[in-house]
């Protein structure tokens, strides 16, 4: 069965953006569709894992520090799941452990906030 939201076209990346922050969500949400990118936000891991039992996403844009389930154990869950998703992990608080953990836990990239959208 294909399920798809509103206004999504066969071969859209579809993205899932997990972070607390608001004034990140909301730059998301307004500069990845003028790329061509299918935008969903969650604001926690939660809502995050609730969002991909519901719809698979191509890639998952991860914040590290959430409050509840962070983006460490997130990201363990979402590997879990069996998402064929790629994580790329977004931290303001970048360090060499944590990066090495996410990488071991199968993410795909590690970025520092702020980052560019170009």
């Amino acid at each position: 069965m294909d399920v798809r939201h509103a206004g999504e076209r066969i071969g859209e990346v579809k993205v899932l953006v997990v972070d607390d922050e608001r004034p990140t969500r909301f730059l998301m949400e307004k500069e990845l569709p003028r790329a061509g990118f299918v935008v969903t936000c969650s604001e926690s891991g939660e809502e995050a894992l609730e969002q991909l039992r519901a719809r698979e996403f191509d890639v998952i844009l991860l914040d590290l520090k959430m409050p509840g389930i962070g983006g460490m154990e997130a990201l363990r869950r979402v590997r879990d799941s069996g998402t064929s998703a790629e994580v790329v992990v977004l931290t303001g608080h970048p360090d060499v452990d944590s990066a090495i953990a996410a990488m071991k836990l199968g993410a795909f990239d590690y970025l520092t906030k702020p980052f560019k959208l170009s």
